[in-house]
């Protein structure tokens, strides 16, 4: 395993399965080692395991915990990782709620896959100088 695969883990939460393969294919294919969940209880299992960075959250998760409680846990377990809230739909009391509980980020789907490889690489770096200076 590559030494630097830990500062490129990706977990991709979603409860549409094409999407989260999409996903990982995509990041796997620009060397990102990519964890993969389908339900809000899965990716607390996979966050625990797997250490991710980054997290791509979807928001309206299908079944169980939806995204804004996943986002609760995730910054409880895990506060320094990244969190890109995913949504269909720009409600934007959603969003100000999930950006109070720690989200970095959001996106609206469908998304431009150029713009969210650069969100993702600017929190890698924005993480990368943090570590840097510490």
């Amino acid at each position: 395993m590559n030494k630097n695969a830990d500062h490129m883990k990706i977990l991709v939460v979603d409860d549409q399965v094409g999407i989260v393969s999409f996903l990982h294919d995509f990041f796997t294919g620009k060397n990102y080692e990519v964890a993969q969940a389908t339900s809000g209880k899965a990716a607390i299992k996979v966050l625990k395991k797997e250490k991710p960075i980054i997290v791509l959250l979807d928001i309206k998760l299908g079944w169980g915990k939806d995204g804004i409680q996943v986002l609760k846990e995730i910054k409880e377990i895990a506060p320094e990782t990244r969190v890109i809230m995913m949504t269909s739909i720009a409600d934007e009391d959603v969003i100000e709620e999930a950006f109070k509980l720690g989200a970095d980020d959001y996106i609206i789907k469908p998304f431009s896959l150029i713009y969210l490889e650069k969100v993702v690489m600017l929190k890698v770096l924005n993480l990368a100088i943090k570590k840097v200076g510490e």
